[in-house]
C-alpha cells in the first residue's frame, strides 16, 4: 500500500491528491503549519515528518516508536496531533500475557521524539474500544473514540494538564474513521452503508451537512489553515481538510 493525502474544501469537493513515496499503512496525519506528520503501522509503528515541496512530499525524518511500548507488548499508533509545540500520539497496546490485556493511551512528545508525558492510560476490552483520531482545539486535546462493541462513538475533550476528560459528546450516529477540527466544527469521515462519506459534526455530534462520497476509507484527517508557501497544492487557497488514505 501507499499513503496518499487528498485535500478537500469545506463542501468535501476534492481539490488535489498527492501520493507519498514508498509503501505504508498510515493511521493518522497532522499538519503543524509547515510540515505533515504521519503515523504508519507498516513497520510496527513510525512517526514520519514530510514536507510538501514542488508538488511532491519529501521525507524529513522517520522514527520508530517501539520505545513507547510497554515491555512485552505490541503497540499500534492510531492518531497524531499537536498543540503548536509538542506532538500527541495515540497508541493501542496489546500484551499477549498471561494475563492478556489491552490498553490505550496518548503520549505527549517533542518533535525530537522525546516523550514527556503519557496520558489517558486506560485498560480497555479487546475489540471494543479504540482510538479513531486526535486533534487540538487551541486549549484541549480532542479525542474521537470508537466504542463500537457498546454501540457508542464520542468526541472527547481532554485537559492535558490534569489528564482528565472534561467533555464527552452524545453518541455519534455513524462509525467514524477520521476526524479533525476546523476551529468551529468537526469535519468527519464515516462508513455510511457500503461507502465512506465526508460530513460535518458539531460539538454535540449533531450532523450538520449532507454526506459526500469520498475516494475510500480514511485513516486520519487534519485541518490546514493559513498555510505557508508550498504547504498545500496550488489548487487550494488558504484552508482545506487534508485526509489520509491508503491507496
Amino acid at each position: 500500500m501507499t499513503n496518499t493525502i487528498r485535500w478537500y474544501d469545506r463542501g468535501w469537493n476534492e481539490r488535489a491528491a498527492i501520493t507519498i513515496g514508498g509503501s505504508g499503512r498510515g493511521n493518522g496525519v497532522y499538519f503543524d503549519g509547515h510540515d505533515y506528520w504521519i503515523v504508519d503501522t507498516a513497520t510496527g509503528g513510525t512517526i514520519q515528518q514530510y514536507r510538501l515541496e514542488g508538488g511532491a512530499f519529501s521525507l524529513i525524518q522517520s522514527t520508530v516508536i517501539t520505545s513507547l511500548s510497554p515491555t512485552g507488548s505490541y503497540s499500534v499508533p492510531w492518531g497524531i496531533t499537536g498543540d503548536g509545540h509538542d506532538l500527541y500520539l495515540g497508541m493501542a497496546h496489546t500484551v499477549s500475557g498471561p494475563p492478556f490485556a489491552v490498553s490505550t493511551s496518548v503520549a505527549k512528545l517533542s518533535k525530537q521524539m522525546v516523550v514527556s508525558k503519557e496520558l489517558l492510560n486506560t485498560e480497555i476490552a479487546a475489540a471494543i474500544s479504540q482510538g479513531v483520531d486526535l486533534d487540538w482545539d487551541g486549549q484541549r486535546l480532542i479525542r474521537c473514540m470508537d466504542r463500537s462493541g457498546a454501540g457508542t462513538q464520542h468526541i472527547e475533550l481532554i485537559d492535558t494538564d490534569t489528564d482528565t476528560m472534561v467533555f464527552q459528546s452524545p453518541d455519534i450516529a455513524r462509525f467514524p474513521e477520521a476526524m479533525t477540527f476546523d476551529g468551529l466544527n468537526f469535519p468527519t469521515v464515516s462508513t455510511v452503508g457500503a461507502s465512506h462519506r465526508g460530513y460535518h459534526l458539531d460539538i454535540n455530534a449533531t450532523i450538520l451537512t449532507n454526506f459526500v462520497v469520498l475516494a475510500g476509507q480514511a485513516y486520519g484527517a487534519t485541518w490546514v489553515s493559513n498555510p505557508g508557501e508550498g504547504t498545500v497544492p496550488e489548487q487550494l487557497d488558504g484552508e482545506a481538510i487534508a485526509v489520509l488514505f491508503r491507496a
